[in-house]
């Protein structure tokens, strides 16, 4: 009987035990987290700070739903080494459990920049369902609150925060919001729709410090590179994030600054896998939900025994905050595209735009805010020869 034993409870962890049991009936499955709850959707965890009974709905299964696939799933426990020689993990309580296969899902951790005052009471994360329910109680305290990074998960945090009638200010580093997903134009109505949630942006914004208030130990201010002090009793910062690799210090396993893997989702070390935001295949990484439930569950299915493969083909953007929606994907200029065109509308009173980019009559990106009805029409579109 193939024993798997698979590090960590992402959405990569989860599809990799369901697709090794689908492809195994018999194999010993188990998973090792040091996640304290249930496997859950993260990219919806900042509605937990508007909600704390979110969390609880944000659940990806039941417990039942591993104990009817005979998936091991072993929560609270922290994986602190990894021997390939002996193929053994060792456990936080000093147990040593043994495998044949193993997969690393052990995903992503917050990115703190190294900003003087990062350490005081009242700055915080946001990135696993603890940190959530920290937030959202001290969320009742608070008068001021700053986001510091203006991504996905930044502006959802901003959207919730301020639905306690908190005054929130969020911080971005770029001269505009969503500057990777969207053109100028598709930023200036979003941005629109973010002040109407009473979020205030602040663009081309760089933080040089986080001041404590009166008592030296919590946060009072945060303080701007061009001199701009904003009060703050709360801050989060949201800056990204980096993979855990850890735990693979000192193995010889190939590390870019991800482990790297092959299609099969193999790393260099044989009989050990990875998948979700661990890893990169051909040297790209992409952090999204969709692609790392692929991966999961390519690497389980061949982690026991079976043959696929897995070619990156990183989905349009899509989200939902801010009390509005926002989807996108491919080349949104002109710039070394052949017969470019565009159609661009924008309804200044509904707070919609809507932008097409075409290489003559093939459609090559789009950049929707508001009204997605057309995303699917337009994602097929792009697909088509």
């Amino acid at each position: 009987m193939t024993k798997i034993v698979i590090i960590g409870s992402s959405i990569a962890g989860v599809s990799a035990a369901a697709a090794a049991r689908k492809q195994d009936p018999d194999a010993s499955i188990s998973i090792y987290s040091k996640d304290t709850k249930l496997p859950y959707y993260r990219l919806r965890i900042g509605e937990v700070l508007a909600d704390p009974a979110m969390a609880e709905k944000l659940t990806l299964h039941p417990q039942s739903w591993y104990d009817d696939r005979k998936i091991d799933l072993n929560l609270n426990q922290t994986v602190t080494a990894i021997d390939p020689d002996n193929k053994q993990i060792t456990l936080e309580n000093g147990n040593k459990v043994d495998y044949d296969k193993l997969i690393l899902a052990q995903g992503s951790h917050s990115f703190v920049p190294p900003i003087k005052g990062k350490d005081l009471a009242g700055v915080l994360t946001l990135w696993y369902m603890d940190e959530a329910l920290k937030i959202e109680d001290k969320l009742s305290e608070g008068k001021n609150a700053v986001i510091i990074g203006g991504g996905l998960l930044g502006l959802e945090t901003a959207y919730n925060v301020a639905k306690h009638g908190i005054d929130t200010t969020i911080i971005e580093t770029s001269d505009r919001l969503l500057a990777r997903q969207l053109d100028e134009g598709g930023s200036a109505v979003f941005t629109k729709q973010v002040l109407k949630q009473n979020v205030h942006p602040v663009l081309s914004g760089s933080v040089i410090e986080i001041k404590a208030d009166a008592s030296g130990e919590k946060v009072g201010s945060v303080e701007l590179k061009d001199g701009t002090s904003i009060p703050a009793d709360i801050v989060i910062i949201s800056t990204g994030v980096r993979p855990n690799v850890d735990l693979l210090e000192g193995l010889d396993i190939e590390i870019g600054r991800h482990v790297v893997c092959n299609d099969r989702m193999e790393t260099s070390i044989p009989d050990i896998y990875a998948a979700g935001d661990v890893m990169e295949q051909d040297g790209q990484w992409y952090g999204q939900w969709s692609i790392s439930k692929s991966q999961g569950t390519v690497a389980g299915t061949n982690a026991a025994g079976g043959d696929a493969t897995y070619t990156i083909q990183p989905p349009p953007y899509t989200m939902n905050t801010m009390d509005t929606k926002v989807a996108s994907g491919g080349t949104l200029n002109g710039a070394d595209v052949d017969n470019y065109n565009e159609e661009v509308k924008v309804d200044e009173e509904h707070l919609d735009y809507y932008k097409v980019s075409k290489s003559g009559d093939k459609v090559i990106g789009f950049a929707l805010v508001g009204n997605t009805k057309d995303y699917l029409k337009l994602s097929k579109a792009m697909k088509e020869d």
